[in-house]
């Protein structure tokens, strides 16, 4: 069996009097391509938000490879190989597509804080921008600015610029919420292809997209698991029909 990645026991996350986050109990495997679905306000984004550092639990204990990492600064998570992208579109709109993914890349290059080197001799830093944007297939628009993009593309560019940290854990918030029909393809064809190197934490609301390419699928309603299993498992679950589904 594959080693534990990531893991959450008892992981509670309230804001006053709403529990965001309820006892929740997450065991992702590496090289697995984990689902993570619910209705609106289920606790998805709270959950991941929770895991990078960006918020803090009320109690329970988060661990990466058996390292406890609650309540670490996000920048030290980051460093330890997990990288997110976010619901909100977080890249650097006046600049160039390869402009976005070097930063990100060069943030991971032993040459970063050496004042005398140019950038256009960091070779390795070049190479590594150019593998990522075409494994995104992004490779053909590096030099466009990067608010000319299409949305589909711009979350292809936040995808990418979360691969140049070079992470082990990528957790992926709604990556295809609000692009088309034909970019939300291209996206799953990406997440999919990355998912044979890396362990991917897929956090969608849409659900068929979710049971068409995870391995395993965590369903949380007003912050608590309800079901996990594989897609078919979760599909089937009476109690997933009812809250998510819609089913009487």
């Amino acid at each position: 069996m594959s080693k534990l990645i990531l893991e959450t026991i008892g992981l509670t996350k309230t804001f006053g009097r709403l529990v965001a986050v309820d006892n929740v109990n997450l065991r992702v495997r590496e090289g697995e391509l984990r689902g993570i679905i619910g209705p609106n306000g289920a606790g998805k984004t709270t959950l991941l938000n929770l895991i990078i550092g960006a918020l803090k639990p009320t109690s329970g204990k988060i661990f990466f490879y058996g390292r406890d990492i609650t309540g670490l600064k996000p920048h030290v998570i980051s460093q330890m190989g997990i990288a997110t992208t976010f619901q909100l579109t977080n890249i650097f709109q006046g600049m160039t597509v390869m402009e976005n993914v070097w930063i990100s890349v060069q943030s991971r290059s032993k040459m970063r804080w050496n004042p005398f080197i140019k950038a256009g001799g960091l070779t390795d830093v070049s190479r590594k921008v150019e593998e990522i944007c075409k494994l995104v297939g992004l490779e053909d628009k590096m030099d466009e600015i990067a608010m000319s993009l299409s949305y589909g593309d711009q979350r292809l560019l936040e995808i990418a610029i979360a691969l140049g940290s070079d992470p082990i854990l990528l957790l992926l918030d709604e990556p295809i919420t609000g692009v088309s029909p034909k970019e939300a393809e291209e996206i799953l064809k990406v997440v999919q292809k990355l998912s044979q190197a890396k362990t991917i934490v897929l956090i969608e609301h849409n659900v068929d997209a979710v049971l068409r390419i995870a391995k395993v699928v965590t369903v949380l309603n007003e912050g608590r698991v309800i079901a996990e299993g594989s897609p078919y498992e979760v599909s089937s679950n009476e109690e997933v029909q009812r809250v998510y589904l819609g089913a009487g």
